[in-house]
């Protein structure tokens, strides 16, 4: 390589970017791809319950794929210190470095509020009586944060709510 070559080269690796996010773009589009999969193999469930479990059951293995080996995504209840316990959870992010459950059956745990990182209810359809009972089971796990708790990332940890509809009529 000669030395204007060089110095073209030296130029363009520092002030200029190779950007392709396409690989992205298509990653996400597969997860777009399969929510839709879920709500088509689950038009089929009529039972309210049995459709509530199979749709955060399938949410819940994409976004376990999502998140780093140290958090688990679980199903229950969320408890402080005082024994004060939320409404039941439909999806729990829970840190494993902050804690696990206090006690667990095959498919609902009571998680203390320290290693809970996210809840994110599930709806095959978004009404405004199910927003307004989603809202309700959010405050239930807000008000139960413990302040004296030392988080090691930041002072002031912050929990995630979601709400994940397949479709809405609000």
């Amino acid at each position: 390589m000669n030395k204007n070559k060089f110095k073209k080269s030296i130029h363009n690796g520092l002030n200029g970017y190779d950007v392709n996010l396409k690989f992205v773009i298509s990653w996400y589009q597969n997860i777009v791809n399969s929510l839709k999969q879920i709500k088509e193999k689950s038009k089929n469930i009529k039972h309210p319950r049995h459709l509530g479990d199979f749709l955060e059951d399938e949410i819940s293995k994409i976004i376990i794929d999502l998140l780093p080996q140290q958090y688990s995504v679980e199903k229950g209840f969320v408890l402080n210190n005082f024994s004060a316990v939320s409404q039941e959870q439909d999806l729990l992010v829970i840190d494993g470095s902050l804690g696990s459950s206090i006690c667990k059956t095959d498919q609902i745990g009571y998680y203390p509020v320290e290693s809970v990182i996210a809840s994110i209810e599930i709806k095959s359809n978004l009404n405004l009586q199910e927003l307004r009972k989603c809202l309700v089971s959010c405050v239930s796990v807000k008000k139960l944060y413990h302040s004296g708790f030392e988080y090691q990332d930041t002072k002031e940890k912050r929990l995630f709510y979601g709400i994940f509809a397949y479709t809405r009529k609000l």
